[in-house]
């Protein structure tokens, strides 16, 4: 490891980029960024100016690869012609980048490659809030990211890493002019709520096997307790796919369509599901669309699948034999909708051009069902 010796600075000011950052009081390392500084103000070339309570960076370096092992801002405000972002606290520990990193200043680089991200590490940002001059703004509790590298044997070159995202509570609310921001207000007043808050989770995983790499997906999103939709994917690749990709690192960008092609013809789907969790989100729904329309329910749930039959019914008509009736009995009784899409081996993705010609096709080979749950 190479370490270098440079002065340190107690209050004044150290550049990162284009951007210039002042401070009361403190120290840090105008090399490599590491100290501690209080009382900030960023100025960027462009007029732009942010500020923080504090910030803390220690990184290492040796010559080629940096390790971020800390990361803190404490209180920081982004002003913006357009608005401003703040955020109570960022921690971020664990980022490595390669390429000749020296210093974390590295990643506000115009020309910072993303691609040099071998692993994201740790993050914590805590109390987000967005807003603009129209009144469009957004409000989040908290967002994790957690990440770990993985290496495969068939694609050693390409940095791979499986983890999970979670963003908890965050609450939209549209700028007063958009053309829906009347009826926005209007379902907020007829349930009785401020505003309606969300939360998602996405994780991934990577599975190696002997002939190929898996990888799944899993998102769960919430809807303020009333509801949730949950996803889960998993494709596959073969080695001798992965090890062709390999070869091909560095020359996506020129070799692009080369690059497409060789990744879809690869592909490989091995299961994917979709559950949809009523827990009151379609009564609230159905009772604001009666207030505005005047329809009862049963009136609302035959338009929904009288167009539910001129689309999919046209198209895959035993498919919709199907899936209608589960689909009528949730939006009837509410409950669990489950859609299961697992086939008895892996499908190529090639095989789903195929199921644009023959829409029914899909229902046999990727193993379709269909089922409701009505709520206990």
């Amino acid at each position: 490891m190479v370490i270098v010796t440079s002065p340190v600075l107690a209050s004044g000011n150290v550049r990162i980029g284009e951007a210039v950052i002042n401070f009361q009081s403190g120290s840090i390392d105008p090399e490599t960024l590491n100290g501690e500084i209080s009382g900030i103000t960023i100025n960027m070339a462009d007029g732009r100016t942010s500020y923080a309570d504090r910030l803390t960076i220690y990184s290492t370096s040796d010559g080629d690869t940096l390790t971020l092992d800390q990361l803190t801002i404490i209180n920081m405000i982004m002003e913006d012609y357009d608005g401003s972002l703040a955020m109570s606290q960022l921690d971020w520990r664990g980022l490595v980048i390669t390429g000749g990193a020296d210093n974390i200043g590295v990643i506000f680089s115009e020309d910072f490659n993303p691609e040099n991200i071998a692993v994201t590490g740790e993050v914590i940002i805590k109390g987000v809030g967005f807003g603009n001059n129209n009144g469009e703004s957004v409000s989040i509790d908290e967002i994790l990211v957690n990440s770990i590298p993985v290496t495969v044997d068939a694609m050693p070159d390409v940095p791979l890493q499986e983890g999970e995202i979670q963003i908890n509570n965050l609450v939209f609310v549209p700028a007063a002019d958009v053309d829906y921001r009347p009826e926005y207000d209007a379902f907020l007043r007829q349930i009785g709520r401020e505003a309606i808050s969300s939360s998602l989770t996405i994780r991934g995983q990577i599975d190696e096997r002997p002939d190929r790499v898996n990888s799944s997906s899993d998102v769960l999103l919430d809807v303020d307790g009333m509801g949730q939709v949950s996803l889960e994917l998993d494709i596959g690749m073969p080695n001798a796919t992965l090890q062709l990709l390999n070869s091909m690192v560095g020359l996506q960008s020129a070799n692009q369509e080369e690059y497409m092609t060789v990744l879809f013809t690869g592909l490989l789907f091995n299961q994917s599901s979709i559950v949809l969790r009523d827990n009151g989100v379609l009564d609230v729904i159905m009772l604001y669309q009666q207030s505005q329309t005047g329809k009862s329910k049963d009136s609302m749930v035959n338009i929904i699948m009288d167009q539910l039959a001129m689309t999919l019914g046209l198209y895959a008509p035993q498919t919709y034999a199907m899936v209608s009736r589960p689909i009528r009995s949730f939006l009837q009784d509410g409950g669990t909708l489950s859609i299961e899409m697992r086939p008895a081996s892996p499908v190529p993705a090639t095989s789903f051009l195929g199921f644009a010609a023959v829409p029914d096709m899909a229902m046999s080979v990727l193993g379709i069902d269909v089922r409701h749950q009505p709520s206990n």
